[in-house]
């Protein structure tokens, strides 16, 4: 098993959970929005959305989201922790004190991407900036 701080070097992680700090205000802001209407619909039916879904967005909408918790990472002010599913993982932000690791949550949050080009080449990712509280849950369903 890896550890957390190796989950966090061992990709952009930390580089990017440190440019969303550093950020002017407001600390968390997408680059860019796009319509994905099957994503859409499941925030209007209130699903849950699968986060592999995500990974194919650089978009602003809410989600509600299932998984269990993994790595944390303290933020100036904030708190982050990895979410995942059967289908892949996400880095969460939420001003609260984050979940347990391995706690099974549901949560609601919006979708932001964060664009960072190093020598040229884009290296953004999406995370999720938690709206809430996660709500506990019995069991993932993914």
């Amino acid at each position: 098993m890896r550890s957390n701080v190796s989950i966090l070097t061992g990709g952009f992680g930390l580089s990017l959970l440190v440019g969303l700090v550093g950020c002017s205000s407001p600390v968390l802001q997408p680059e860019e929005t796009s319509f994905h209407p099957e994503v859409m619909l499941s925030t209007l039916n209130f699903s849950t959305a699968k986060i592999s879904d995500l990974q194919r967005q650089k978009t602003n909408f809410t989600v509600h989201l299932q998984g269990k918790t993994g790595a944390q990472a303290p933020l100036a002010g904030l708190s982050a922790y990895e979410l995942q599913d059967s289908t892949g993982k996400v880095w969460v932000v939420t001003k609260s004190a984050p979940p347990a690791p391995r706690t099974a949550v549901k949560i609601t949050g919006k979708v932001r991407y964060q664009r960072i080009v190093l020598d040229g080449r884009e290296q953004g990712s999406i995370y999720v900036e938690q709206e809430g509280s996660a709500e506990p849950v019995s069991a993932t369903k993914s």
